[in-house]
């Protein structure tokens, strides 16, 4: 797995948790052990087109243009574009990434438009989560896949916000049983990762999720 040097990266919020990612092990470890389960669900395969629904800094988008024969498109609903296509331009990438602004609830997509499409740590933070995944449904195309990102919620999370002093319950407003029933009443689940993998899903820190629209 590649992500960008952290000179390269810009936070692009003030809960942008960019920094986490350069901590000193476990949290750094933790963090990027984020990214590689959900990678590892794509096995190697190559996409004709792709989104990345709430791309952040844009640290998963150099990987995702190796997985990708078109372009990379991303959407977030913040208005910083201009630092992460700073360095799309110095990975050398930015004619294989389109940065576009908006909601995951709302998207700017045609029905059907995606193969593949990713979403880290982003479905926690959303409400109406059947909103949602009704969208994703909608922009994804028929056998196309999606990879779902979610923490889990329960002591190992409470713990690790207060290790960071961040309070997960004012940002994490879904839970990811709440994502998981609304993630089937579209899609078929094909396989979850999990850390750590020894222990029940309920009992982790982090699933990643591949779907497929039927």
């Amino acid at each position: 797995m590649y992500i960008p040097a952290k000179k390269h990266l810009k936070p692009t919020s003030e809960d942008d948790p960019l920094k986490y990612y350069f901590y000193y092990f476990p949290m750094g470890y933790l963090m990027r052990l984020r990214l590689y389960c959900l990678l590892s669900l794509l096995n190697g395969q190559v996409f004709p087109d792709f989104l990345e629904a709430g791309y952040g800094s844009g640290i998963m988008l150099p990987e995702l243009t190796r997985h990708v024969n078109g372009k990379v498109f991303a959407l977030d609903t913040h208005d910083q574009q201009s630092s992460v296509a700073e360095m799309l331009q110095t990975e050398h990438i930015s004619d294989k990434v389109v940065l576009l602004r908006g909601s995951v609830l709302d998207m700017p997509f045609k029905d059907g438009q995606f193969s593949g499409i990713a979403a880290v740590s982003i479905l926690e933070h959303i409400r109406d989560i059947d909103r949602a995944v009704e969208e994703l449904y909608r922009i994804t195309r028929k056998g196309g896949r999606v990879f779902l990102g979610v923490p889990v919620h329960n002591f190992f999370i409470w713990l690790l916000s207060k290790l960071t002093k961040w309070n997960y319950r004012e940002h994490h407003v879904t839970d990811h049983q709440r994502i998981i029933t609304a993630i089937r009443k579209k899609f078929v689940i094909e396989r979850v990762n999990r850390f750590p993998g020894f222990v029940p899903v309920d009992w982790g820190m982090y699933l990643a999720i591949s779907c497929r629209r039927e």
